[in-house]
């Protein structure tokens, strides 16, 4: 199938992402890699003018960066989160109900990409209780969770300068 055989723009956009995982710049934000300003053009360049155009991209996605949009869309590789995860899923100090709360974060952050932090005041993560509760004595390591999730994020909004 001809990517333009779709008919909406949001569909063509989709259908690509999920064809060209290993495009350079898609893989990388798949694998939470540092992206390049050339990385960030060429996503511009295929959703402003192969895939259509700028106008189409911001009428759709409204101010979106691309490089978050795709990473919204394609998520990120679970070998990657676990990885940026694993210190605390590891951590023994942590008790059962820390770990799964991490645990659901990973799972987030792999099928979403992206994790706002305001969302963890929120369900799914609510049902474990505040987060200050949850980490009452372990300030450091919920510092640390936040700081992981800040980077990933980070990751995922590069912006040509």
């Amino acid at each position: 199938m001809d990517v333009n055989d779709l008919r909406s723009y949001r569909e063509k956009v989709e259908y690509y992402l999920k064809e060209h995982l290993h495009q350079t710049a898609v893989y990388k934000l798949y694998h939470n890699q540092e992206l390049t300003e050339t990385d960030v053009e060429s996503l511009q360049e295929i959703f402003w003018k192969k895939l259509g155009s700028k106008e189409q991209y911001e009428r759709e996605f409204a101010s979106k960066s691309v490089t978050r949009l795709v990473r919204e869309i394609v998520g990120l590789d679970r070998k990657t989160a676990i990885e940026a995860f694993s210190q605390f899923l590891t951590n023994q100090s942590l008790n059962s109900n820390q770990i799964e709360f991490i645990k659901l974060i990973v799972d987030y952050i792999i099928k979403n990409g992206y994790l706002e932090k305001e969302k963890l005041q929120k369900e799914p993560f609510k049902s474990f209780g505040s987060l200050v509760q949850l980490f009452e004595y372990q300030r450091p390591v919920l510092q640390s969770i936040i700081y992981t999730i800040d980077s990933i994020n980070e990751h995922a909004e590069k912006e040509v300068s």
